[in-house]
Order: C-alpha cells, then sequence, then structure tokens
C-alpha cells in the first residue's frame, strides 16, 4: 500500500514539475508569435475581417482525404471571411485574378444550420470584377471555397465594398481583449 501511494505520490510531483515547463502563452510579442505559426501553418489566415483579403487555390479535400487513407473523415473545403450578410440584401465584391485562371465559389450561410441534416448554404460562383449579390431568404456568414483536384496554384484578391457585416472572429495569439 506504502508503494502505491508512493507511486502516485511521485506521478503528482512529475506531472507538476512538467506543467511547469510549458511555453508563455502570452507572448509580448504578438507579431513575432503570428510569424512562428504562419512558418507553421502557411494557410493560417490573420486577414479574416478584413475588407480586403487574398485566397490561394488549395486541394480539393476529398482528393487529400483520398492520399491520406482517411475514409470517414471530411473536413471543410471552405474559408472563413469574417463577414456575415443579412436575409434579402444586397452586396457587393470584387474580384481580382492575381495568379492562374480558377475562380473561387462563395458560400452564404452554413451547413446544416436551417431545417435539416441536408441544409446546404447557397454557393455562388463569382467572376473577375465586381459581383453584386443577393443574400437570399436566409442569409448568413460567408465562406470562400477554393479547391480544385489539380490546384494550378491560383491566387485572388477579394475586397468586399457593401451590404456585408463583420461577425465576431476569435483567432489565438492574434484576437485581443477589447475586440
Amino acid at each position: 500500500m506504502k508503494k502505491r501511494n508512493l507511486a502516485w505520490l511521485c506521478l503528482a510531483v512529475c506531472m507538476s514539475i512538467l506543467s511547469c515547463q510549458k511555453e508563455i502563452l502570452q507572448s509580448n510579442h504578438p507579431e513575432e508569435a503570428t510569424e512562428k505559426r504562419a512558418a507553421i501553418n502557411p494557410n493560417l489566415k490573420t486577414s479574416i475581417g478584413k475588407n480586403v483579403q487574398e485566397f490561394t487555390e488549395q486541394v480539393d479535400p476529398a482528393k487529400e482525404r483520398e492520399r491520406l487513407g482517411f475514409e470517414h473523415w471530411l473536413w471543410a473545403d471552405f474559408e472563413p471571411t469574417g463577414f456575415y450578410v443579412p436575409a434579402n440584401t444586397n452586396f457587393s465584391l470584387t474580384v481580382d485574378q492575381l495568379q492562374g485562371s480558377q475562380l473561387p465559389y462563395l458560400l452564404i450561410g452554413t451547413y446544416y444550420l436551417n431545417e435539416t441534416y441536408t441544409s446546404k448554404p447557397t454557393i455562388v460562383q463569382l467572376k473577375a470584377g465586381n459581383n453584386t449579390l443577393n443574400s437570399g431568404a436566409k442569409g448568413g456568414i460567408l465562406w470562400i471555397r477554393y479547391g480544385n483536384l489539380n490546384p494550378a496554384s491560383s491566387k485572388v484578391r477579394i475586397t468586399f465594398n457593401s451590404g456585408h457585416q463583420k461577425v465576431p472572429t476569435f483567432i489565438k495569439g492574434i484576437t485581443t481583449q477589447t475586440e
């Protein structure tokens, strides 16, 4: 019995010591932390919620799932913009083709949010130049789908001109307490 108590005590002491070895979570230099995270994850989006955002074409998630050998694991093939459009609202955005020839899709709304498990957002193929759209009867959060089975490294800059509203967005290490 004493050996068991001693083992638990040793384990507790070790865990306490190891837990003190963590990095400081709040960096004094947030720009350095952002650069480190961007080096680890090149898809880190720090422009979420800004009127001008750039998107790079990604590998289609279904193809990536097949490559990795995951049968049932589906992940989102769309990226957040940080904007919302109310129902029945006209809004405008401009798409500038920076590289390649593929253009993204805009998703208005969120999967499975309304009615049933089969409900889907409104999906609109964007065109180069000015796009004036209507959010439809439900409106919703705006997302960008920019995937392809054989991505050609296309890149676009999207400027959100009017009709949209910023939504609360949390990005670890970037979002401040006041935001």
